[in-house]
């Protein structure tokens, strides 16, 4: 019965059990003390009955063990998870924040093409090309009128483009 117990108390101790489950450990070992006082004065019947409590409170302790060592592990997981979970989610925030600033560039600049290709169209208007150089100036505002679309759509590359085109053109 000793030697059982011995055997069932290392594997409660692999299992974590002298610190996870203080404990159940502790009453499995005073049962282990109280067995091996009655076995050094010769009680060995009750030495053997003290045996297998404790065996059976280290198969406890065993289990216990195993079982919050399983939820510390689940736990773990879970919080590995949610940091995960966390820092993808800052870095798709970041992403976003990144295309946005990009978009506000875009739009600043096309916004500023527009006002480019405006300024032009007056003073090409003022100064009459609208006569002197007709197709050449239909065409600037044909490319002015599909830059305004192209920017209303959100397309501002596009619009960029197509504004710094007219305005080559008046």
């Amino acid at each position: 019965a000793r030697k059982q117990m011995l055997e069932i108390k290392q594997r409660a101790a692999q299992a974590g059990a002298p610190s996870l489950v203080q404990n159940q450990y502790q009453t499995a070992s005073s049962f282990e003390t109280d067995a091996i006082r009655l076995f050094e004065r010769k009680r060995f019947g009750e030495a053997t009955g003290k045996f297998y409590e404790a065996s059976e409170a280290y198969v406890v302790a065993e289990a216990e063990a195993r079982k919050s060592a399983d939820l510390a592990r689940e736990a773990a997981a879970r919080e590995k998870a949610a940091r995960d979970n966390e820092l993808a989610a800052k870095a798709t925030e970041r992403q976003q924040q990144e295309r946005d600033r990009q978009t506000v560039l875009q739009r600043n600049q096309a916004q500023s093409a527009w006002d480019d290709y405006q300024k032009t169209l007056s003073r090409a208007s003022q100064a009459g090309a609208d006569r002197l150089a007709a197709e050449t100036y239909q065409q600037a505002i044909g490319l002015g009128s599909r830059a305004k679309e192209k920017f209303s759509q959100g397309n501002y590359a596009g619009a960029q483009a197509d504004f710094g085109d007219a305005l080559r053109q008046l």
